[in-house]
Formats: C-alpha cells, structure tokens, sequence
C-alpha cells in the first residue's frame, strides 16, 4: 500500500562551507540529522535519509531509519537529486524533505505545511520566511518525479527551477517561527556545534 507521506532527510550535500560534515555535528547532545529526522517522524509513515558517500557509515551507526546513497545516476547533484533518490526508492504520494543543516526545525513547522498541502491541489507547498523561500523544507508531490528527472537531465540543479516548473504554494505565513528556518553553513555560524 502506497504511504501517504515519505519524510526525507536530504543530507547528500558536501559541507563545503562548513568544512566538516555538518549533519554530524551535534545540538543538545543530537547529531543535527536527528533534529530534522525528530521534525518528520510523528506526521509521516516512514522516513529515509539522503546521504552523502563520506558519511554514509556514520549516519547508520546512529539511526535504524533507512539511509541511501543518491541514485547513481545523479550522485551529488545536489538537493534535486536527493528528492528524486527518494522518489525512486520508496513510494508515497507526498516527500516531506527537511535538510540536515536545520537544528531548530520542528514538527508543527510540518503540521502547518501539511494543512495547507490538504487544501490545495499544487504539487509543492513550501514556506516562504521572511521574504526568501525555504523549497527544502517542504511538501512535493510524486508527480513531480518526471519533471525532476527532466531537470537533472538538462544539467539544471537549482530546486528554484522545479519550483517554476510545478504548480507550488507558497506558503507566507505569519505563524511559523522563523528560528526554526535557520541553517548552518559555516562554523562561525554556530560555534556551539562540535563533533564526537
């Protein structure tokens, strides 16, 4: 039976800002990948985590959710690739994506986007904080699998191209917390971070 909603944990990225595999380092005593993981498990079926190659032993030593590489094909292409490695992997009508960067993020961020995503029709509902849109945090539809696999195709990696290519809700609303958007991409940015 198809699951209604797949949460997806996209920490296939290389951390190159960040000079060290950031989904490792840890907030209150928890990998970051574990707060997002944490975000998705009480509103989706079941979960699978993206990961990069250098961290794939890592991760599982941690979690007994699913980890998987990037489709072959696309290895490392970015976000969009991820989203479509979960796609291909697993069946759901809905991918709820969380990246691994984002230690604030939290549930009811999710509940928000899910309702809205039940009063619509689009194929992407992604939240848009402070002016800026925020596409991986959010909802994708399973017909967008083509289209993505299109995009990939044509060497196009930005998930702003999946965006104006699907019919996408943006959600501006004045409820979600904003700290729960904030993502690390440097050490600087969040010096209480550390690694095991």
């Amino acid at each position: 039976m198809e699951r209604k909603y797949l949460g997806v944990v996209l920490a296939g990225g290389q951390s190159r800002r960040y000079g060290r595999q950031k989904a490792l380092a840890h907030y209150q005593s928890k990998p970051f990948f574990m707060h997002s993981l944490d975000a998705l498990k009480d509103l989706t079926e079941e979960q699978l985590i993206i990961c990069h190659p250098a961290i794939l032993k890592d991760i599982k030593a941690k979690t007994k959710t699913s980890v998987v590489l990037d489709h072959p094909k696309y290895q490392g292409l970015g976000p969009l690739a991820g989203l479509y490695t979960a796609m291909s992997k697993k069946d759901a009508e809905w991918y709820v994506t969380a990246p691994c960067d984002t230690p604030y993020i939290h549930t009811d961020v999710y509940k928000k986007l899910i309702k809205i995503q039940q009063e619509t029709t689009s194929q992407a509902i992604i939240p848009i904080i402070e002016g800026r849109k925020q596409p991986l945090i959010g909802l994708y539809h399973k017909s967008l699998q083509h289209t993505i696999s299109e995009l990939l195709d044509q060497e196009i990696y930005k998930v702003g191209a999946l965006l104006e290519a699907a019919d996408t809700y943006l959600a501006a609303d004045s409820s979600f917390d904003p700290e729960a958007f904030h993502n690390v991409n440097k050490p600087e940015d969040w010096p209480e971070a550390k690694l095991d």
